[in-house]
């Protein structure tokens, strides 16, 4: 019957096999030699023995409780106080001392039909966007590949619209686009004779959809460029060569 004790380099332990009669002993020191063949005689083989990896969970630990109390401050201690408020009734006057209410306000909010057009704006809104911005950011990430392989800096400027702020971003088209102090209504009535209220109430939901789509396309566009560009090589050339729909969509004569 065989048997296996483990080493322990370290504090100079050695590693024993059986297999059957026959005994061979490990250490760290030793010429390597044939193991023999006679029950019960040992042979002595020199091996290479690596240490024990060190621990570091006390560093690991260390460097993570900073984040931990970010964590728990600013984003644990809001939630429980949010939890707290949503079953109470609470007001200015009385944020310290939140009288309980249990399940009130949620019935009311239930019951509350300004709340669900407001959820199906938020749902359209959000559906919408997504599906705008996936769909345009894979069309660029495939279509500006190889001019961006060739002129890396061009990513830079690309990702200009989803560095700046939403709200900046927000009070910036809300001037530009003013129906009497916008430069783009003033324009289009000018060449065009159009009066186009992008602020009004029929057309403000495609005015949102369109900016958060320009700034947030490029956040996509960084998505898909990067996963395309993880490919293998190999795939992207057994693709060209089968010819597949999807290449000649894009134009492209490979997919790489």
């Amino acid at each position: 019957m065989a048997s296996f004790r483990v080493p322990q380099p370290e504090t100079g332990d050695v590693a024993v096999v059986r297999f059957g009669p026959h005994r061979v002993v490990a250490t760290d020191e030793g010429a390597p030699c044939t193991p023999s063949s006679t029950p019960g005689q040992e042979t002595q083989i020199s091996v290479m023995t690596t240490a024990r990896p060190q621990s570091y969970a006390p560093e690991f630990r260390l460097l993570a409780t900073p984040l931990i109390l970010f964590l728990l401050v600013f984003l644990g201690f809001p939630a429980v106080v949010n939890l707290i408020y949503s079953v109470s009734e609470v007001s200015f006057e009385t944020l310290r001392q939140p009288a309980f209410t249990g399940l009130k306000n949620f019935m009311e909010v239930w019951g509350d039909g300004a709340f669900w057009q407001a959820s199906w704006f938020s749902l359209r809104f959000g559906l919408l966007t997504a599906a705008l911005e996936c769909l345009l950011g894979l069309f660029l990430a495939i279509f500006l590949s190889p001019l961006i392989e060739r002129r890396s800096w061009l990513m830079a400027i690309l990702m200009l619209p989803l560095m700046v702020a939403p709200a900046l971003v927000g009070l910036m088209y809300r001037l530009v686009l003013h129906e009497f102090v916008g430069p783009v209504p003033y324009y289009l009535w000018s060449y065009f004779g159009a009066s186009v209220s992008f602020l009004g109430p029929g057309s403000a939901f495609w005015t949102l959809v369109a900016v958060e789509t320009l700034q947030w396309t490029p956040f996509t566009l960084l998505l898909f460029y990067m996963a395309y560009q993880a490919i293998p090589s190999e795939i992207a050339e057994a693709s060209a060569m089968d010819g597949p729909r999807a290449c000649s969509a894009c134009g492209t004569s490979s997919c790489r």
